[in-house]
Parts: C-alpha cells; structure tokens; sequence
C-alpha cells in the first residue's frame, strides 16, 4: 500500500514537471523582488549571498578532498543566481522530473520483486531535477555516473549444525564524481544545516555504508535515501535470488525496515530538496 508521504512526493514532483511552474517559482527563489522595501531587498540579498556562499565553500571542500591539483581551473559545477537563465534551468529541470514522475508511477504497478529497480531511475532522474534548481553541472562530469560502486560478497558458511548457510553482504563505496557527489554539495543534511564532518565523511571515502545500516535508518538525509534506493536496486539487478530471499523474510526483519525505508526516507529524502520549491500536499482524501 502506497504510504502518504509517497503519495505527496508524487504530487510535488506532477508540479514541478511543469516548465512554467518551475521558471516561476525559480524567479521566487533566485530573484530579488521589485515591489520589496529598501530592508527586505537588503535581507533578501544578504539571504542569497550566504546560500551561494555556502555552496562554494562546499564545491571547494570537494575539489579540495578530490581534485587538489585542479583548484584554479576548476568550473564543473556552481551555485546559480539571478544572472542565470530560469527558463532554461526550468526546461531543463522540468525534463528530469517529467521522466522521474513517470517511472515512479511504473514502478507502483510492478510487484516487489522488481519495483526497487525502476523506482530507483525514477528518484535519481527527481534527485537530478533537484540539483538543477539550485546548481550549475557539467552533465558529463556529474550525470553520467552515479557516483557509487558496490561491493558486495556471498559467502558460503558452515553453521554449528554442518547446514551450509549462504551469507550476503553489500557495501555503497563513494567515488570522485557522479550524481550523488553533486547531491552532497546540493543537501543541506539532516533538518537543513549543513555537517561539515559528515560532508567529508562522505567525500575522502571514510564513509562506506552497508544495506542493514542505511535500512536501519528512521531519518535518513538526501544522500542515504540515494544510497538506500541504488542499493536495492543493485541488489534486485545483480542478485535477484537474494532479492527473493529478503522479500521472503528470511533475513529477519530486514524486508520490514526495507519497506519502511521506501514508504517514508525515499520521499523524505526529495522533500528535504524541493520543499523552497513546492508545497508538500495535504493527501488525506487521495
């Protein structure tokens, strides 16, 4: 059964597929107002510096941890600002979550033992469309990785009573550049403030979750509902009679936490990303 909160993200993502909509509501954010008082539009452009500043500072946090040798010449990625043209990032934004919002969808009629794999095209194409609102890419830098490897391993162990007992481990490894390193500088962490210690965690590779800790999680931020849904569909891509088992419940409560985990962190995850953009509907009656 479809949770609420998925049902709010799909309704958020149906507004922001529309290119209109999205220039518009770009213009809100990124613009300062004409009819504003000589303070707010003070406020305003105070309010904006310090977002484009922290951008920076985490874009050159990144370079730093990835690319020290690149420092000077580095321009793959940058904080947009009202100079840039919002029709185009609309258009082009838009275009991510119309194709987002139609395999999420799909995803809903699929059963389980396959849904995890287009529900996790889908959110990424949402997760791309988010950074644009707020990010300059190089699409070839960024986009066309994923920015995540898997390690994953089965092991066949004797147990006390000489049964053989398959063991299944999987590990996100980050690496140096694709869509969820642009996602780090995009998210602004657990309830908008930015973790400067988790941020590198993130980025020098010290930080190497498996599936039970990020299932394991009730909040999850951007970046691990990312990670959550890619390694789902990893598992159902690479290891579909595993994917079999845990749907089975044979590994406890793994497929409860699974489940609980896409009702509730995938949305979350977007929401944290899109809520300056789009209001997150009230569905009780839908």
């Amino acid at each position: 059964m479809i949770s609420e909160e998925y049902k709010k993200m799909l309704m958020c993502i149906e507004k922001l597929s529309i290119p209109y909509y999205l220039e518009t509501k770009l213009r809100e954010e990124h613009s300062i107002p004409k009819f504003l008082t000589d303070k707010d539009t003070q406020n305003a452009r105070q309010n904006q510096k310090a977002k484009i500043a922290m951008y920076n500072e985490k874009i050159k946090k990144y370079i730093s941890i990835n690319y020290p040798k690149l420092q000077d010449e580095f321009s793959q990625i940058k904080p947009i600002d009202h100079t840039c043209d919002f029709r185009d990032i609309a258009l082009n934004a838009s275009l991510f979550f119309q194709q987002g919002k139609q395999m999420l969808f799909t995803s809903l009629d699929m059963p389980e033992s396959s849904s995890p794999l287009v529900e996790y095209y889908g959110y990424l194409q949402c997760i791309k469309g988010a950074i644009l609102l707020e990010l300059s890419v190089d699409f070839n830098f960024f986009f066309k990785h994923h920015g995540v490897s898997p390690t994953m391993k089965n092991r066949n162990e004797k147990a006390k009573n000489e049964q053989i007992r398959r063991e299944f481990y999987l590990r996100a490894d980050i690496k140096k550049k694709g869509v969820l390193q642009a996602l780090l500088i995009r998210s602004q962490g657990y309830l908008g403030k930015y973790d400067e210690t988790r941020f590198d965690c993130y980025l020098n590779g010290s930080y190497k979750p498996t599936l039970e800790y990020v299932m394991g999680l009730r909040k999850a931020d951007s970046p691990n509902a990312f990670l959550g849904s890619w390694m789902l569909s990893t598992i159902v891509r690479y290891e579909p009679k595993k994917w079999q088992s845990i749907c089975s419940g044979l590994d406890g409560d793994l497929i409860d936490n699974i489940r609980t985990f896409r009702r509730n962190s995938i949305p979350n995850g977007l929401r944290r990303l899109i809520q300056s953009y789009v209001a997150w509907y009230n569905v009780d009656n839908v």
